[in-house]
């Protein structure tokens, strides 16, 4: 069996805003007791542990601590930052130093971009999809002080000119699920959509992989689900595929009691 050499998770952080209109206030709801609303309470058993993620080892005692932000590719949406920096700042700051200490360790951060609201851009004119990039471009640019190389597309829906608008706003890649490919690459990695000149690069996740993590149990097991990756089989060229999971950040934690465990043990098996 070979080693994985090429891994992507990608986490997918999106709440949509729950403020009243008249002050702006998160109100109560009861059903995301024992915490005031479903904003703290996911932030609490998702986006703060991804922080301090501890890797345990095989007594269950902690044998490191890792910010999980500086190896998961991820997404915010902007409605979540705002609430964040209000509510939550700490776990905002975590998420910018994972990205930069990812940039200092190899040069590339982990963060990616997203539209402004979470909408489905092919719906969307023309005008809009453009003012939904640039926004979420320019509140990218804001948190984390670079310009974004990728953006993650709501729900994955896209079109033609939404590819468009991408590569006008100087984006280089997307994810998007394997069935909206139509020529899967070989070799496990990016395909290459070109368009008035331009290209993005479109990189499918792994459906059944991504599925296990999110609503299976593969996440209960992170040595079971390391030996289904390392047993993937070579491309052509003699090389691990690229293996890519996408899930919501709501994963690691919330669907999953104690995922923030299992993806961190994930992540220390395969950098070793």
């Amino acid at each position: 069996m070979t080693h994985v050499q090429r891994l992507l998770v990608h986490a997918h952080c999106y709440q949509p805003p729950r403020e009243e209109p008249w002050l702006e206030l998160v109100p109560r709801e009861p059903s995301a007791t024992p915490d005031h609303d479903w904003n703290v309470r996911i932030t609490r058993e998702c986006y703060a542990p991804l922080g301090t993620s501890p890797v345990l080892d095989a007594e269950g005692r902690i044998r490191r601590v890792i910010n999980a932000w500086e190896w998961l590719s991820f997404d915010v949406g902007p409605t979540l930052v705002e609430w964040l920096q209000r509510a939550a700042p700490s776990v905002l700051t975590a998420m910018v130093a994972g990205d930069r200490a990812a940039i200092r360790r190899t040069g590339h951060g982990t963060a990616i971009a997203a539209p402004y609201h979470h909408i489905i851009l092919p719906l969307a004119s023309r005008r809009d999809k453009e003012t939904e990039v640039r926004w979420g471009i320019a509140e990218f640019r804001r948190l984390n002080g670079r310009e974004p190389r990728g953006l993650r597309l709501p729900e994955t829906a896209v079109d033609e000119e939404t590819l468009e608008v991408l590569a006008d706003a100087d984006i280089r890649f997307t994810l998007l699920a394997p069935h909206q490919v139509a020529a899967l690459n070989p070799e496990g990695g990016p395909v290459r959509w070109q368009g008035n000149g331009r290209e993005v690069l479109l990189i499918p996740y792994d459906g059944g992989l991504s599925h296990g993590v999110a609503f299976g149990d593969l996440l209960r097991d992170a040595d079971r689900l390391h030996a289904e990756l390392r047993a993937m089989a070579t491309t052509t060229s003699g090389t691990p595929p690229l293996s890519v999971i996408a899930v919501d950040g709501e994963t690691f934690g919330h669907h999953h009691r104690f995922g923030d465990l299992g993806i961190a043990a994930l992540l220390d098996r395969v950098a070793d």
